[in-house]
């Protein structure tokens, strides 16, 4: 078990941002997981247990406790028929390497979900979808370690209770499970999904492979926004998250759109509707609203909103600090909460800060 004292964060995140850990531990296997979590009830001091750092955001105090990186590594075939593979991933293991291993074998599923920076342990726990594909539609299980219980389980797919970007992880169980390994259904003889805009244009009229499917989501990609690969690239994906809205909730949003906006505003957020849609309402327009109410252009110190894909915080700087973020999150929340009424929250876990300091920020 490697431990490090008063270590930066901030490298080990994909925001490049955070102050030190009294304790950063990494843990290269279950039993030295479960090392460092005693170590932490020793010590009498909370814990953060965290992996590739792709949905975080940590104080520039840093965090006064435990900090556990979970890096172990491995992937194996656990069933196998002429129609399907079942693959279980560690969570240490890098998401891309895992979509680049399976376009490789032609195992459909993941494809779509290329080029997401973060390890594997973090797919499930929000539901991780984009372009046409999310999670839940190929999680057979997860294998965890009890917090409470001090057990290892396995907690298959009913138990893990899937919605829109979220499960039992970041809901009625949240900090209770450490997730070891997943177990992912993948097909042999898959179909193209090309339910998505960009890529239904892309290949109109063709029948893509998995790679070239692969190949257009990581150009797509790198188009809206750059991969975390430095600092000066930083961010946590989406930083702003709408709730979902109902039908009433939706015709209000564009009743008071189109009074503060205009009819303009008011006709793209009409064409967009369709693509809103899921079982449980409408998916706030949360880019859209961002774009229509402050623009693209806002910055506040090192942050940045992206103008490619304004629901996204940039550390455009390579030095910006969670100050600046927070500061940039509650202008942007604040003017659209004014002109639509909804109230975007924040998507990125917050880490060692204190109530009084998110208050400032207007985080509840």
């Amino acid at each position: 078990m490697q431990l490090k004292k008063n270590a930066l964060l901030s490298p080990y995140t994909t925001f490049y941002i955070g102050g030190p850990s009294r304790y950063l531990i990494f843990g290269q296997d279950v039993g030295e997981l479960i090392e460092a979590v005693e170590f932490a009830k020793d010590k009498n001091l909370p814990l953060l247990i965290f992996g590739g750092g792709s949905n975080l955001l940590v104080s520039d105090s840093g965090f006064d406790g435990v900090a556990i990186r979970l890096e172990n590594i491995g992937m194996d075939i656990v069933n196998e028929t002429d129609e399907e593979v079942q693959l279980s991933v560690d969570s240490g293991e890098v998401w891309d390497d895992v979509v680049r291993f399976a376009c490789e074998e032609k195992w459909w599923g993941i494809e779509n979900l290329s080029h997401i920076p973060g390890f594997s342990g973090a797919f499930s726990v929000q539901n991780v979808g984009a372009y046409g594909q999310e999670a839940s539609g190929v999680v057979v299980s997860v294998e965890v370690y009890d917090l409470q219980d001090n057990v290892i389980k396995t907690l298959n797919y009913d138990e893990l209770k899937f919605g829109y970007r979220k499960s039992i992880f970041n809901t009625t169980e949240k900090n209770r499970y450490v997730i070891l390994s997943t177990t992912l259904r993948l097909q042999k003889n898959g179909e193209p999904n090309l339910s998505y805009g960009d890529l239904a244009d892309r290949f109109k009229n063709l029948t893509p492979t998995i790679q070239e499917i692969r190949d257009a989501i990581i150009e797509i990609r790198n188009q809206k926004f750059p991969f975390p690969s430095e600092p000066t690239k930083g961010n946590s994906g989406s930083f702003f998250r709408g709730p979902i809205l109902s039908d009433k909730d939706f015709e209000l949003m564009q009743i008071k759109l189109s009074e503060t906006l205009g009819h303009d505003s008011l006709e793209k957020l009409e064409k967009m509707k369709s693509r809103l849609k899921v079982s449980q309402g409408y998916k706030t327009p949360t880019a859209f609203l961002i774009e229509n109410c402050v623009g693209k252009e806002l910055v506040v110190g090192g942050a940045k909103i992206n103008p490619n894909q304004p629901a996204i915080i940039l550390n455009y700087s390579g030095q910006a600090t969670s100050t600046e973020v927070l500061s940039l999150y509650k202008q942007v929340s604040s003017a659209v909460f004014e002109q639509t009424g909804v109230r975007l929250e924040i998507e990125p876990e917050l880490i060692g800060f204190t109530k009084g300091e998110l208050a400032e920020y207007g985080v509840s």
